[in-house]
């Protein structure tokens, strides 16, 4: 069964008691009302009111555009190779082994 995500949503919030009544919120809040209105719907909006009622549903509503494009910016991340000691490169220990090898066993035999 598919069902529409908005309208199923109204329905069992308002089963509920908790979907926003949107007169007094454009009354009462008008920025608050707009991000409800033409928003995305997500579950911030259903706890506004009733009895799961959350204080802090109004900024996260008015904050949730803000955690969408965070993810989505261009950062400056450091270059893994040049970050690298030149001790732990794999030319420097392949050379350093070598020497080893030499100095260790080739020298002795003379």
């Amino acid at each position: 069964v598919q069902v529409d995500y908005v309208s199923y949503m109204d329905f069992m919030a308002k089963e509920v008691g908790a979907k926003p009544r949107l007169l007094r919120l454009l009354l009462t809040d008008p920025v608050l009302w707009t991000k409800v209105v033409f928003g995305p719907c997500t579950p911030y909006q259903y706890r506004l009111t009733g009895s799961g009622q959350w204080a802090g549903a109004r900024r996260a509503i008015l904050t949730q555009w803000g955690r969408v494009y965070k993810p989505f910016r261009t950062r400056m991340v450091a270059d893994p190779a040049a970050t690298k000691p030149i001790l732990f490169s794999p030319w420097f220990i392949t050379f350093g082994a070598t020497m080893v090898f030499y100095f260790a066993f080739v020298t002795k035999q003379h």
